[in-house]
Order: C-alpha cells, then structure tokens, then sequence
C-alpha cells in the first residue's frame, strides 16, 4: 500500500514539475532585472518598479533615479562602489519603499540624511557602514513610516546609541548586529 502511495505521490509531483515547464517560471535569480551599466537601465521601461545594482558607481545610480522614477525598491550589491553623491540622487525617487545596500563603507552621515528624506521609504537595510556616526540615524525620530531599519557592522554605534535607536522611530522593527 505503501508503494502505492508513493508512486501517486511521484506522478502528482511529476505532473506539477511538468506545468512548471510548459507554462513557464521565471527564476527567482532573475527578479529583480539586474543593472550593471547605463545600458542595461535604458533596457528597461521607465515604469520598472524593481531593480539590482550590480558593480554600479555613482553616475549608474544617478542615471538609474533619472531613468526609472518609479522605482519602489533599490538592492544595491557589494561589488558596487557608491558615496553620498550616488545616494543623494535616489531623493528624486518619491515612490521608493525598500533599500538594500551591501556595503555603506563609502558612505557617511549625509547620505543617511538623503535617505530619511524620502517620503514613504518602510524599509532600510545596510551593511558595513563604518563612517557613519551614531547620531547620523536621528533623522528617523518620530519617523512614522519606516517599518525596519537593518543595520550591520556599524561599529560607530554605541550600545547606548543601538538602545536609543530601537526605542525612537515608532512602529520599527530596529535590527543591529
């Protein structure tokens, strides 16, 4: 009976991979589009909501805020080489909510403020920024619509700063390691 089952099993589980083929799937490694140079950004239709950074500098990300003003969320990889002037150019970008960014090592207290700027961002995640100071993420206080502020290795953050930053934007979910 057991075996029965299993060969049911088989054929259902072989009968969805086969839908999967026919009907077609886009691989996850696909979305978002990934944008390495201002060709690939032209590529794109200037309504396009999503986008990965890959090894992009700051004159990518500046064409890219230029190109694509709808953008709702911005993955930017470690490979990319961005400061305070790639970052100050997402302000133009009203509709963003989400921003990844890999590596902050470039980037200083000025590009957070350029972020808290933005008018409906929920979500910020950033990597290894080890030039920004502790008091750089005050602009958040009272922020009612950031939803999660991911930070990790930021070594310029205090326990007392992380304890500060946890309890001042309302409705956050503060993450630091």
């Amino acid at each position: 009976m057991a075996a029965i089952d299993f060969i049911g099993w088989s054929m259902n589980a072989l009968v969805a991979l086969m839908f999967v083929a026919i009907v077609g799937c886009m691989p996850v490694a696909d979305w978002p589009p990934a944008v390495a140079s201002r060709a690939d950004i032209l590529e794109l239709p200037s309504s396009q909501r999503d986008v990965r950074c890959i090894g992009i500098n700051d004159e990518i990300l500046a064409e890219l805020a230029n190109h694509l003003p709808e953008l709702d969320y911005v993955y930017i990889n470690s490979e990319s080489t961005i400061s305070d002037e790639g970052i100050e150019s997402l302000q133009s970008l009203s509709k963003l909510r989400q921003i990844v960014i890999e590596d902050c090592s470039m980037l200083t207290d000025q590009s957070v403020s350029a972020l808290a700027t933005l008018p409906i961002l929920k979500e910020l995640l950033l990597k290894n920024g080890s030039n920004i100071s502790e008091t750089a993420f005050n602009r958040f206080d009272g922020n009612q619509r950031l939803r999660l502020l991911d930070l990790d290795g930021f070594p310029q953050l205090t326990p007392k700063a992380i304890t500060r930053l946890q309890e001042a934007p309302p409705n956050c979910d503060v993450r630091v390691r």
